[in-house]
Parts: structure tokens; C-alpha cells; sequence
């Protein structure tokens, strides 16, 4: 037997990682991981060899049951582990999910309930199914150690298996919306902050967390370490020197002033990244390594290259200081840009050239771009259809970061309800997406009359 599947664990920026950290759901006990110290501490306990640990003083109730135990020192120099307790016997008995393997510990330490204080100690303990949630808190959660376990980096640790990182506030779901996030931060270098470790197709889900690589070397903010799939929600990677985000699923996530790419297609499965945004980034905005990213609705400013991708759906390279879309070299596939606006890029705006796959620019739009819109783009392998030429900025306020179209001729005007697909094969149904990521509103007929009523406003048509 080994400690549940079900277990949740808890950090918090007052616990302990001596604490008990975890508590089985659907147990009978209580939960008392939802606090900073240990509900029962005490040095008195004693191991048997079996699954009996005993102890004088306890006074165990039957809350007890569900939650996990520190068991650690005493004569018979007990090393210390977690172990689930199953049942409460009496008030000075428990019955625990595994052997302690131990015959001669007397005046052990034992302590139950109470959160962890870091996400490494709770992720290097964490078997297949767990879940970890991370509290918020004004002061960071700092890695002080690249060795996996007490303050070192967030890595799920067990192969071929699943587990989950929540960072929350107030509401402590998986699925929470909280606006304060828990920020994890890197006082050393060569890691990856938040991720899994080596093992086989592990399965590891992220939400709501900031890693803040502080500019340390080599630091990789969000990253699958091995064969398998990784997902992160509403993360974000800030001076990541390495990778913000590295081969995984990404969804609104953001890598801002990070020393490499953005997001990255990485070594082990392709990656994608949707909703997301990479401001600031020194080599790439959105790059492929050896396995492809492909990109839907992102959005790449401020970066060397925006996006050195091989596939990319509705998205935005905005001043750049090279290229806004290219693709790399080694993709020996078709490769696409649909519904994609580069501007103000200090080199193309779509750069194409001496590459030796096939594809299709289409339906984009671009300008101000220092080289030109698009190069080679009459290469016989390439396409490069329905092109829109901007002679205006189409952003309402690109530079403070508003993506949103402007409805200025030349400019937003042009993307508006016009992108690809608008009408459908067979003529039946008709689509109003705008060229590029951000998806203008358009006002009901009854804001409209109410604007016109309340304020004579007519500049607002539906």
C-alpha cells in the first residue's frame, strides 16, 4: 500500500516542510493542511515495525484519519517520510498505509495537519493523481536549491503518471479564476522552475502561477523535462534566461523578458500555445527547436523575432527587431501563416526565404515592416494569397500593449469581420473573424439604441 491517489496538498507561505501537507479526499477526518502549523505535534511516538505508530500524548481524535503524518527521528534514528493515516484506533493509536520498517523508534516526532512551506518539498512527494495547491502570498515562494525536495524547483517527480499544480487565492479549486497569483521565484540557476523531472510520459498540469527566474542562468520558467504531455493555464514566465515556456499545451499564458524564446516547441512532443503572449523576448517570441509549435491567437511584441514557427492562426508580431514571422530552417513540412499582421518589425515582416519546405501566406496583413512585407514569397514551393497591405497602424494602442483593432482606413479598418474563413463551403454560412488575435465587439441593436437614446450617441452602428 502507499499513500493515496486522492491526496491534495497544500503549501503556504507560513508552513512548514516538516508539516503533515496532505489530506486524502473523501476521507472521514479532517482536512488540517488549510493552515500554517501542525494540528498535533509531538516527540513521543513510537513505530512497531508494522503499520502501528503509537504515542502517549497525542490524544488522537477521529479527525485524524485522511491526513498525513511527518514521522521522523527518535533512538531508532526513524527516517523521515509521509505516511497516510487510515485509522484511528484509539486516542494513543493509529494504523498507517504502509510498513515504517522500523522496530526500535521511540521518541519519534510526529506531525499531523499543517501546510508545507515550498512546492518543491509537496511536488517531490506527490504520486500519480495528486494535487497541489499553492496559496497566494505578497512575498514569493523562493527556490533555493537545484536539488529536487525542500526549496527546490516545482518538478513532479513520478514517471509514467499525472499530477497538478494550482496556484489559487481565495477560491481553492482547480478550475479557480483568482486575480492574485502565487509567484514562485529562482535565487539559483540551471533549473527548470515549474515542470516535471525525468521520467516517462508524465502527464503534469499547471495553473495559476507566476515563475520568475530573476535572471538567473540557464532558468527554464515552464517546461515538460521528459517524454509526455504538459499543460500550464494563466501562467506566467517572467526573466527566464533560458525558455519562459518550453513542449507543452499552453493557454493564456504570458513570457515577459525572457533571455531565449517565449514559448518553445522543445525536444520531446510538439507543443501549442493559444491566447498566449511574449513581450520582450531576446531571441524569439514564439520559436521551434526540434519538435514544431503551432500558434493560435498569440501574440509576439518587443522580441527579436516574433514567431520562428512552422504554423500560426490569427496572430500578431508587432515591433520586432528582426523578422515578425519566419519559419525554421529544419521543418521539412508545409508550413502556414493564415490570418496573421506583422507590424513595424525592424527586418520582414514575413521572411520565407532559402527555406526548403512548401506552404501558404494567407489572407494576411502587414506594414511598416523596415525590409518589406514579405520575401520570396513567389519562391514556386510558397503561395501568397488575398495579402493585405496596412498603410495604417491597425492597433488602438500597441505600444501600452492594447492589441484591440482600430477602425482607422488603411489600418483596422481593413481587418475588421474580414479574416478567413468568412463565407463556409456551400454558401449557407457566413464567419466575421477579424484578421490578427484580438476579436473587436460589436455593439446589440438594443446598446445601440440606448446609446443613441441616453446620449445621442450615433457614432455607435451595430
Amino acid at each position: 500500500m502507499a499513500r493515496s491517489a486522492n491526496s491534495v496538498l497544500e503549501v503556504r507561505n507560513g508552513g512548514s516542510d516538516t508539516n503533515g501537507g496532505g489530506f486524502v479526499t473523501g476521507a472521514s477526518g479532517t482536512d488540517h493542511t488549510l493552515q500554517d502549523a501542525a494540528q498535533y505535534s509531538v516527540t513521543d511516538g513510537v513505530t512497531n515495525g508494522t503499520t502501528t505508530i503509537t504515542s502517549a500524548t497525542a490524544s488522537f481524535g477521529t479527525d485524524v484519519v485522511g491526513n498525513w503524518m511527518y514521522v521522523s527521528g527518535g533512538t531508532g534514528s526513524v527516517t523521515a517520510d509521509w505516511y497516510e493515516i487510515t485509522v484511528r484506533v484509539s486516542a494513543t493509536e493509529v494504523t498507517v498505509d504502509r510498513s515504517t520498517g522500523l522496530t526500535a523508534g521511540t521518541g519519534v516526532t510526529l506531525k499531523i495537519g499543517g501546510a508545507f512551506a515550498s512546492p518543491g518539498r509537496a511536488s517531490n512527494l506527490m504520486v500519480s493523481g495528486n494535487l497541489a495547491f499553492i496559496k497566494y502570498h505578497a512575498t514569493a515562494y523562493s527556490i533555493t536549491t537545484a536539488t529536487l525536495g525542500a526549496g527546490g524547483p516545482c518538478n513532479f517527480t513520478g514517471g509514467d503518471s499525472y499530477g497538478a499544480f494550482v496556484g489559487y487565492d481565495t477560491t481553492r479549486t482547480f478550475m479557480n479564476t483568482d486575480a492574485n497569483r502565487p509567484t514562485i521565484l529562482a535565487t539559483v540557476g540551471s533549473i527548470t522552475m515549474v515542470g516535471s523531472s525525468s521520467g516517462s510520459y508524465q502527464t503534469v498540469y499547471v495553473r495559476n502561477l507566476i515563475a520568475d527566474g530573476d535572471n538567473q542562468t540557464s532558468v527554464y520558467g515552464f517546461s515538460l523535462n521528459s517524454y509526455g504531455v504538459f499543460n500550464a493555464h494563466n501562467c506566467k514566465a517572467v526573466d527566464c534566461t533560458s525558455n519562459g515556456f518550453a513542449q507543452g499545451r499552453f493557454t493564456f499564458c504570458k513570457a515577459e523578458n525572457c533571455g531565449s524564446s517565449g514559448f518553445d516547441g522543445g525536444s520531446y512532443s510538439p507543443s501549442v500555445a493559444v491566447g498566449c503572449w511574449a513581450d520582450g523576448c531576446g531571441t524569439y517570441g514564439f520559436s521551434t527547436s526540434v519538435q514544431n509549435i503551432a500558434c493560435f491567437g498569440c501574440i509576439a511584441s518587443n522580441c527579436a523575432i516574433g514567431f520562428h514557427v512552422g504554423a500560426c492562426f490569427n496572430c500578431v508580431a508587432y515591433n520586432s527587431t528582426g523578422d515578425g514571422f519566419d519559419r525554421y530552417y529544419y521543418l521539412q513540412f508545409d508550413v502556414f501563416f493564415i490570418n496573421c499582421i506583422s507590424y513595424e518589425s525592424g527586418a520582414y515582416g514575413f521572411d520565407i526565404e532559402s527555406r526548403p519546405a512548401s506552404g501558404l501566406i494567407f489572407h494576411c496583413a502587414g506594414g511598416s515592416n523596415t525590409s518589406g512585407t514579405v520575401v520570396n514569397a513567389t519562391d514556386a514551393n510558397w503561395q501568397n494569397q488575398e495579402f493585405i497591405t496596412l498603410t495604417a497602424d491597425p492597433f488602438t494602442n500597441a505600444a501600452a500593449g492594447d492589441f484591440s483593432l482600430n477602425n482607422v482606413a488603411g489600418g483596422g479598418a481593413l481587418l475588421r469581420g474580414l479574416g478567413f474563413p468568412g463565407v463556409f463551403p456551400g454558401g449557407l454560412t457566413t464567419g466575421y473573424l477579424d484578421v490578427g488575435a484580438v476579436q473587436h465587439y460589436e455593439p446589440t441593436p438594443a446598446e445601440v439604441a440606448e446609446a443613441v437614446w441616453e446620449y445621442g450617441d450615433r457614432s455607435l452602428t451595430a
